[in-house]
């Protein structure tokens, strides 16, 4: 029997930190003014962010999980339209499914 997925409560949702604060940190880390325990807890951004972020020098914030199935310039096309349909009335025919 499937149950429904609840997240423990105080832990705080995945990705909640800005891409700006992670570039501060590194640059702080690499001075040598803060470590990478200091630099966690003053930005709150996980250790293992910081350290895997910093050694693959990747510090832009992607978004979690998969891409899309067309690729996010396509889903975004698609998503546009759809608005645009849906704000001019149009409404698809219910006797053709």
């Amino acid at each position: 029997m499937p149950r429904k997925y609840r997240r423990k409560p105080g832990v705080p949702a995945r990705g909640q930190w800005e891409e700006e604060n992670l570039c501060e940190a590194v640059t702080r880390i690499t001075k040598g003014d803060i470590g990478i325990r200091e630099a966690s807890r003053y930005y709150g951004i996980p250790e293992s962010t910081i350290r895997r972020r910093k050694a693959s020098n990747s510090l832009t914030k992607t978004a979690l999980g998969p891409e899309g199935v067309f690729g996010r310039e396509n889903e975004n096309r698609l998503a546009k339209h759809m608005k645009r349909l849906a704000s001019s009335g149009f409404a698809p025919d219910r006797r053709l499914v």
